[in-house]
């Protein structure tokens, strides 16, 4: 009779307790690999990336006149779904040209505008217009001059509609990007899972014969073993 019982293959084998035996026996380099990842993360968040701060402004945006002293509903429906619109009117060139215009002369050192963006506060009619700079100061005086310019260039293109000063710009005194301390932990996270890996993949690619029980896992006959002789292993 044929036996048809199918041999267990050695590189079938996935042995977890090899690899955490591995994975201990270099744990030193894990770290160091870990800590210099993170440092490296640190370092170029706050050495090459350049910093960015930003301002914000809060508008309401209204549908148009009413002839009553309340507000409808419908009313309130339309001046949310505006809020899309005026964003793209409010970072368009027709606003943000006017806007570098009027800060043409100011102490600007160098600064430029990274980001613009506005965004309705949760689908309401109310929206808020963020600035980011390479400087606070900057970022302020932008977004200031946004407020100042987009509800007369709004009311020139809508024909109906405006926008109106919630609170005023203000800009924060930290950066808002990079966020160090989520890139280094970001970099030391990608240190210690690439380092795991290289060595379970080193791990499995190793075919050496290491141990009395590798050459029984492998199926071969064990003649005898030298006296004397420690399996060491690497």
């Amino acid at each position: 009779m044929v036996n048809t019982e199918r041999k267990v293959d050695y590189e079938d084998i996935i042995d977890f307790g090899e690899w955490i035996s591995a994975l201990y026996r270099r744990l030193g380099g894990i770290i160091l690999v870990t800590i210099l990842c993170a440092g490296a993360g640190f370092c170029y968040s706050e050495f090459l990336v350049t910093q960015q701060y930003q301002a914000s402004a809060t508008m309401i945006v209204n549908s148009g006149y009413r002839n009553t002293d309340y507000v409808t509903q419908d009313q309130l429906t339309t001046s949310a779904s505006l809020v899309e619109l005026y964003g793209i009117i409010i970072r368009s060139d027709v606003v943000m040209d006017t806007v570098y215009k009027n800060l043409q002369g100011k102490d600007v050192n160098g600064d430029t505008v990274t980001g613009i963006s506005v965004t309705s506060v949760n689908n309401t009619q109310v929206m808020v217009i963020s600035v980011n700079a390479t400087s606070a100061g900057y970022a302020l005086a932008v977004c200031e001059e946004i407020t100042n310019v987009a509800p007369d260039v709004i009311m020139k293109y809508m024909g109906a509609g405006s926008i109106s000063l919630l609170s005023a710009a203000s800009a924060s005194s930290a950066p808002v990007l990079p966020d160090t301390l989520k890139n280094t932990g970001k970099a030391g996270l990608f240190g210690f899972v690439a380092a795991c890996g290289i060595i379970i993949l080193i791990t499995l690619l190793d075919n050496k014969v290491k141990k009395e029980e590798d050459l029984v896992r492998m199926d071969l006959n064990l003649l005898g073993v030298l006296p004397g002789f420690e399996w060491e292993e690497k």
